[in-house]
């Protein structure tokens, strides 16, 4: 949002005639700067956690479903490369969850960018706590569960 601040700050204050659109270019980087600035100031204010891990299973808000149980969740592992990393969840049996899941809901769901069945997704940057220790915590509790 800096950069197409300053951009559209001095696009509007310093154009002159050898930059005949500069303010026009500098109104555009203006915009595009309050819409980054909104979209980061929306996310940082929802106070709702993104993720909860608990002894009934795994839930991240962004898939849009309830809480998966620990024997839904198959192999689990860091992926991607460091600065663009996610959390990989392969599903056991994607098909008993698609059934237990409402029409409209089942169709958001193959929908989101986040799911690609029979894997789930979660992104390094939607989380507080690094993904090394997240993905420690989930095998901790599979390891439970296949006991």
């Amino acid at each position: 949002a800096v950069v197409p601040g300053a951009t559209g700050g001095g696009g509007l204050f310093f154009a002159g005639p050898p930059l005949p659109d500069g303010q026009l270019l500098g109104v555009i980087n203006l915009t595009l700067a309050a819409g980054i600035l909104a979209y980061v100031g929306y996310t940082a204010r929802d106070a709702r956690p993104r993720m909860i891990l608990d002894r009934e299973g795994l839930w991240y808000r962004d898939w849009g479903i309830d809480p998966l149980s620990w024997d839904q969740i198959g192999e689990t592992r860091v992926a991607g490369i460091r600065m663009n990393a996610y959390l990989s969840i392969n599903l056991r049996d994607p098909d008993a969850l698609l059934a237990g899941l409402d029409d409209a809901t089942r169709r958001r769901f193959k929908r989101n960018r986040l799911v690609r069945l029979p894997r789930l997704t979660v992104p390094n940057d939607a989380l507080d706590a690094p993904l090394d220790e997240i993905l420690t915590a989930i095998r901790a509790h599979l390891d439970r569960v296949d006991d």
